[in-house]
């Protein structure tokens, strides 16, 4: 047995919006005309819900209904947002081509195949006429979707239900915003009840929020497309903690060619470190207002750029000190980070203020003109108060600061 979305009338090209039916009897189980008049449950995997939607007979189809219930909407979208799909559209005159087929508004949910249906409860009849409606539920098995160039694509329910699960299990790996997005999902999938329209706008939430994060987790995603398969590749590109590198409490302060090899390492870790990695990224960035702490230029994310003009910098990479912590932590613009990873630069605490200064030895080392050595001298001195994050324990943590040249010198 199958839900299949029929054109209304016309070429599948011309048909509009087109209507969902069900179709194809089961072999020694309930035929589509047993159930008129029957409520759906449909069951995607470990989860349970009611629809909305019953089955009724419309100018000889069998036609797919909501029942009196405006909060919820067709079982095609029901469907799409259960299993966190991009939308998808009823009008086949709309469809897009291409890859990815799984795109907003560009591709047709065109099937649910259903497996172990049975009745629940039969129509109760008065005089020929419903009195109660029945009930019948079915498991949703596979959905088969297309657009103009790919008419047949398959997604197995069971293992999409399962990746969703794991991206539930662990939304704490990623930023707040994405976290509680992905909590609401949890919530709505889980709640018993009709699946509300509210949950599409949640899932395109998920995707234009994950789109924001997607650059600094090393992940390449458009906003448009199936969100799910992204995300799971960012929790993925997490690091082992094994492969950490060695802290450098472990290396004696003499062996400066191998401290400064496992800084590198330590700076190439943390920007592979997934969901977790982003979450301190976001966290420092919001602190500091998105400004760099150098020169006070603010580079948010913008509706024309969504990755921002600033980084956020580790004081230092290693665990000992609450690595992804935001007083661990600088917020500075690619000049000044590049400046301050290269040790031309420094940021220091002293007497209560946090100043910006040359390395010893920037001015007699580094050649001029052909280095821009006047540009960086021009943001040295003192850092004013409100290009530091208003909360005191988020502000660099004057002991990690001073630590770090102590390893560096």
């Amino acid at each position: 047995m199958r839900i299949t979305k029929q054109p209304s009338g016309g070429s599948s090209r011309t048909g509009g919006r087109g209507e969902f039916e069900l179709a194809e009897d089961v072999p020694g189980g309930p035929r589509v005309t047993d159930l008129f008049e029957h409520d759906l449950i449909l069951q995607y995997g470990s989860v349970e819900l009611p629809t909305g939607i019953f089955l009724t007979k419309q100018g000889g189809k069998r036609r797919l209904r909501l029942r009196n219930n405006r909060e919820t909407f067709h079982i095609g979208r029901q469907a799409a947002a259960i299993l966190m799909l991009p939308t998808p559209i009823r009008d086949e005159a709309r469809l897009e081509g291409g890859q990815p087929v799984l795109r907003s508004d560009g591709y047709l949910l065109h099937h649910i195949e259903l497996e172990e249906v049975e009745v629940l409860r039969p129509v109760t009849l008065e005089d020929g006429v419903v009195k109660s409606p029945g009930l019948f539920r079915a498991r949703a098995n596979t959905i088969i979707y297309g657009n103009q160039a790919f008419q047949a694509e398959t997604l197995a329910i069971g293992q999409r239900v399962k990746e969703i699960e794991l991206l539930w299990h662990a939304r704490n790996s990623f930023p707040s915003d994405l976290s509680n997005l992905l909590a609401m999902h949890e919530s709505a999938v889980k709640s018993g009840s009709a699946v509300p329209k509210a949950l599409t706008q949640i899932v395109e939430s998920i995707q234009k929020t994950f789109a924001a994060f997607s650059a600094d987790m090393g992940v390449v995603y458009s906003e448009r497309e199936d969100v799910v398969p992204a995300m799971l590749r960012a929790l993925r590109e997490e690091v082992d903690e094994k492969d950490k590198p060695l802290s450098l409490e472990q290396i004696p302060p003499d062996q400066l060619d191998i401290r400064r090899r496992e800084i590198e390492k330590w700076q190439t870790w943390a920007r592979r470190r997934g969901p977790q990695s982003t979450k301190f990224k976001r966290e420092v960035r919001e602190a500091y207002d998105w400004t760099c702490l150098v020169c006070g230029n603010r580079f948010p994310p913008t509706d024309i750029s969504r990755n921002p003009g600033v980084d956020a910098a580790h004081i230092l990479p290693w665990s000992d000190f609450d690595l992804d912590h935001v007083s661990n932590g600088l917020c500075l613009c690619k000049l000044h980070h590049w400046a301050f990873d290269e040790g031309i630069l420094r940021i220091v605490h002293r007497e209560g203020q946090y100043l910006v200064e040359l390395a010893p030895g920037a001015e007699e080392r580094i050649l001029q003109p052909q280095f821009s050595l006047e540009s960086l001298r021009a943001v040295t001195g003192v850092i004013p108060s409100y290009r530091l994050p208003n909360a005191i324990a988020e502000r660099p943590n004057p002991l990690l600061l001073s630590r770090l040249y102590e390893e560096l010198n």
